[in-house]
C-alpha cells in the first residue's frame, strides 16, 4: 500500500528542487521515499518543472560550529543533519575534512566518547596530569584518553609543562583545562649526555654509604 504525501513532504520536495546538489544528496530529508518517487512528486503533481542545479553556496561560520558540534555526537551523522538543512550528508563528511575535522566518523565513535569527555574533564580540573595519569585517574582506558585529549587539543586542553619519565628518560606532556600555546618541549638528552648520566649512576652506586649518591641520581636523571 503506497504511503499518501504529506504536506510537510511536499515542502520538503519544494526545498530539495530548490536547493543544490543532487535530489540524491537530499534523500534523508525523505526516509521511505525513492529518487524516482521525489522527481514523479516534483513533476507530475508539484509542477516544479525542470530542477536548474545552483551552485554550492559557501559553509558559514554557523554551519561550521554546527558541523563540530554533531561530528561528536552520538549516532550516526545521517541523524543530525537535519541540523544543516542546506547539507547533504556527503557534503558534510567532505567538508568536515577541509575544517580538519579527525578521520572517518563512524557510528560508534561519538557514544564511545560521550561519557568519556567529561571524565577527563573533572581529573584535569585544578590538576596537571601525564595522559597515563588521567587514565588511572579517572578510570578510562589509555587508549581511550589519548583520542579524546589530542581531538580538543589546543582548544580544550593544553600542555601546560614537561616532566621525566622516571622509567624510560623521555620528556612527558602534563595536560591541564584550558586553550592557548603549549609549553615548549625541552630539548632531548645527546648521546654524549646520556653516556654522562649512566657514568655519573655507575659511580654513585659503586661508592658504599655515600650521602650524595641519592642526590647524584636525582640530578642526573
Amino acid at each position: 500500500m503506497r504511503n499518501p504525501w504529506t504536506p510537510e513532504e511536499d515542502a520538503i520536495v519544494r526545498e530539495i528542487w530548490a536547493s543544490p546538489g543532487t535530489i540524491s544528496e537530499h534523500l534523508h530529508r525523505l526516509p521511505g521515499r525513492t529518487l524516482d518517487a521525489v522527481k514523479c512528486r516534483a513533476g507530475e503533481y508539484l509542477k516544479l518543472g525542470a530542477r536548474v542545479l545552483t551552485r554550492t553556496p559557501r559553509w558559514t561560520a554557523e554551519e561550521n560550529a554546527i558541523l563540530r558540534d554533531i561530528w561528536f555526537r552520538a549516532g550516526p551523522l545521517k541523524s543530525h543533519i537535519h541540523l544543516l538543512p542546506r547539507r547533504s550528508v556527503r557534503a558534510a563528511a567532505m567538508h568536515a575534512t577541509d575544517i580538519g575535522l579527525p578521520g572517518k566518523r563512524g557510528t560508534l565513535r561519538a557514544p564511545h566518547f560521550a561519557w568519556c569527555a567529561p571524565e577527563v574533564d573533572r581529573v584535569l580540573d585544578g590538576a596537571e596530569l601525564t595522559l597515563r595519569q588521567i587514565a588511572q585517574r579517572s578510570g578510562l582506558a589509555y587508549g581511550s584518553v589519548v583520542p579524546i585529549v589530542r581531538r580538543e587539543h589546543g582548544t580544550r586542553y593544553r600542555i601546560c609543562r614537561w616532566e621525566r619519565d622516571p622509567d624510560h628518560g623521555r620528556w612527558v606532556a602534563c595536560w591541564e583545562l584550558g586553550s592557548g600555546r603549549d609549553a615548549p618541549k625541552p630539548p632531548n638528552k645527546t648521546s654524549k649526555d646520556w653516556s654522562r648520566t649512566s657514568r655519573a649512576r655507575r659511580r654513585a652506586l659503586t661508592v658504599p654509604n655515600d650521602p650524595f649518591a641519592t642526590i647524584v641520581r636525582q640530578v642526573t636523571a
